[in-house]
């Protein structure tokens, strides 16, 4: 899943600028995407 976030290279794939988004969208988003790359940790106990 790491690997998808080179297709956002908007340069190599000569993208151009259509139009903006809701503020609500783009969060939603860039929430999953985040959620998607993230590692997870194991939790450790403190005691």
């Amino acid at each position: 899943m790491c690997e998808q976030g080179k297709s956002l290279d908007l340069s190599a794939r000569n993208a151009v600028f259509l139009e903006k988004i809701p503020v609500d969208i783009l969060e939603e988003v860039v929430d999953i995407y985040i959620g998607s790359v993230e590692i997870m940790r194991p939790e450790t106990s403190t005691t």
